[in-house]
C-alpha cells in the first residue's frame, strides 16, 4: 500500500502543473495563498472537532511544522508555479526529475543507508533521461511566449523548488520515523494549520504594489477560480499530504524519491497535450531512460547485482 500511496500522491501533485495554464490571469501569489488557506481551513476544522487529540501536539511540534510548512508547502509551490509559468511544465519537470538523485544521494552518503545498493548505473540512466528531456524542451525555446530572461527566471525558480522539496521530503520522513506517536493524518493537519496561519499573514499584507492578495482576489475572483482553489486545497494538498506521509513512514528517503519521477514525465505529457511541445524521439527516449533508471533502482536483487558481480 505504501507504493500505491506514493504514486497517487505524486499524480495528484502533478496535476498542479496545469494550474498556470488553466488560470494564466491569476497571480502566482494568489494561487499559492488561496490553495493553502483552503487546505488550512479543512485542517483547522478537523483539529477543532478532535481538539483533545491535537491539544498536546499543536504547540509542542510547532517549530518543525512551521519550517516544513514553509519549505514543502508555501515556498515550494510559489517557486513551482513561477517555474511553470515562465519556463513551461516540461522544463520544470526536468529539473524536478533530479529529486531522486538528490534524495538517494542524501540517504546513501549522509544517512549511510543502503550503502551496498549499486546506484551508478541507475543514476546515469535517470540523469541522461532528465537531461534529454530538458534539451527536448530547449529545442522549442524560440516558440516560448516570453524572452530568454523569462525562461532563465523560470529555470531558477524550478531549482529553488528542487532544493526546497528535497529538504522537505528528507526532514518530513525523518520526523515521521522519529515520532511514531503522531499519525500521518495528524501530522498532515498540523502542517495544514500552520500553512493556514502563514497564508493569512501573507493574504492581508500589501506586498504586490499597494494591494494585498486579499484585495486582488476580490477583484479577480470567479466561480471557476474558487473551484480550482478548492481542488488544490482539498484534493491535491490535503489528500496528497496524508498519502505522502503514510508512504513516507514506511519507506526510506531514497525510496520516496523514486515516486517524484512522475513529475518530469507528467510535465512533458502536459506540454504535449497543451500544444506547447510535440512528441519527439528525444522526448520518448528521455522517458524510457527515466523509467529504466527507476526500475534498476527499485530492483535491488535482480539486474543490478548481476551486473555488479560480473564486473568484479
Amino acid at each position: 500500500m505504501a507504493v500505491l500511496y506514493g504514486v497517487v500522491a505524486n499524480l495528484l501533485w502533478s496535476s498542479a502543473l496545469l494550474v498556470p495554464y488553466i488560470l494564466p490571469e491569476v497571480s502566482i501569489l494568489n494561487l499559492t495563498v488561496g490553495r493553502y488557506i483552503v487546505y488550512g481551513l479543512i485542517c483547522c476544522a478537523v483539529i477543532a472537532i478532535y481538539w483533545r487529540s491535537y491539544e498536546s501536539l499543536l504547540f509542542h511540534y510547532a517549530r518543525q511544522a512551521i519550517i516544513l510548512s514553509i519549505t514543502g508547502k508555501l515556498f515550494y509551490f510559489l517557486c513551482l508555479l513561477n517555474a511553470v509559468k515562465f519556463s513551461g511544465a516540461s522544463s520544470t519537470g526536468f529539473v524536478l526529475g533530479l529529486l531522486p538523485i538528490f534524495m538517494i544521494s542524501y540517504t546513501r552518503f549522509v544517512r549511510k543507508e543502503n550503502t551496498n545498493q549499486p546506484i551508478l548505473i541507475p543514476f546515469l540512466f535517470i540523469f541522461v533521461g532528465v537531461i534529454i528531456l530538458g534539451f527536448a524542451r530547449l529545442d522549442r525555446l524560440s516558440e516560448l511566449p516570453g524572452s530568454l530572461s523569462d525562461y532563465l527566471y523560470g529555470l531558477a525558480s524550478s531549482i529553488l523548488a528542487l532544493l526546497s522539496w528535497t529538504y522537505y521530503s528528507v526532514k518530513n520522513r525523518e520526523f515521521l520515523a522519529k515520532y511514531s506517536n503522531i499519525s500521518s493524518i495528524q501530522w498532515g493537519n498540523l502542517l495544514g494549520f500552520y500553512s493556514f496561519i502563514l497564508s493569512l499573514l501573507i493574504f492581508f499584507l500589501p506586498i504586490q504594489s499597494e494591494r494585498s492578495p486579499f484585495n486582488q482576489f476580490l477583484i479577480e475572483c470567479s466561480i471557476f477560480q474558487v473551484f480550482i482553489l478548492l481542488y488544490l486545497g482539498v484534493v491535491v494538498t490535503h489528500l496528497g499530504t496524508i498519502l505522502w506521509n503514510a508512504s513516507s513512514r514506511r519507506q526510506s528517503s531514497g525510496g520516496m524519491g523514486l515516486y517524484l519521477l512522475i513529475l518530469p514525465c507528467s510535465g512533458y505529457l502536459f506540454d504535449v497535450l497543451l500544444g506547447n511541445s510535440v512528441i519527439s524521439v528525444m522526448g520518448v527516449g528521455a522517458l524510457i531512460f527515466v523509467v529504466l533508471g527507476t526500475y534498476f533502482l527499485s530492483n535491488k536483487r535482480a539486474m543490478l547485482r548481476r551486473w555488479s558481480n560480473k564486473s568484479v
